[in-house]
């Protein structure tokens, strides 16, 4: 048993608590950030879009989900949902052009409509708005294959997600 106590034994102690503490605030954020997350849930309905709602109704929650987690969610009240409401896909027929270019000139986009809603956990809606999301016509790939549709679908749902959260934060 040591008797005495050196400096650099001081400086390792306070070191290891200041690192103690950092580590502890780090988790309380992360606490908080998922705290907030767990307030804000998502609804996907579907209207008027029938060969496509299979698979809209079960990605479109997961792109949402992911747009939520890596926004700031802070101005949601406790118990809000992020309602989106599809009724319109349109996929070009120029899908798969090198360059969105026919050889006509300039193709048409692939696009997705619909309606955005934040609503209080009454169902009370706050705030609304229409949506009309664009993609290029090959955004699933270069040439005709047989998942170039679902990854044009794909790209067409990371887009809506993203802009369904940037107009739900006003």
């Amino acid at each position: 048993m040591r008797l005495w106590k050196s400096p650099s034994d001081n400086l390792i102690r306070r070191a290891v608590f200041a690192l103690l503490a950092a580590v502890l605030m780090a988790m309380a954020a992360k606490v908080v950030q998922a705290q907030s997350l767990a307030r804000v849930g998502v609804s996907v309905q579907i209207q008027g879009v029938n060969a496509l709602s299979g698979h809209i109704r079960q990605s479109l929650p997961a792109h949402l989900m992911r747009e939520l987690r890596e926004s700031d969610v802070q101005g949601y009240p406790p118990g809000a949902r992020l309602v989106v409401i599809v009724n319109e896909v349109y996929l070009s027929h120029d899908g798969g052009m090198p360059f969105g270019r026919t050889r006509f000139g300039m193709s048409m986009p692939d696009s997705i409509g619909g309606l955005m809603e934040v609503q209080d956990a009454r169902g009370r809606v706050l705030y609304a708005r229409t949506m009309l999301v664009a993609s290029p016509a090959d955004s699933g790939g270069p040439g005709f294959g047989p998942y170039n549709e679902s990854r044009r679908v794909e790209a067409l749902m990371a887009a809506m997600a993203q802009w369904a959260v940037r107009y739900a934060r006003r």
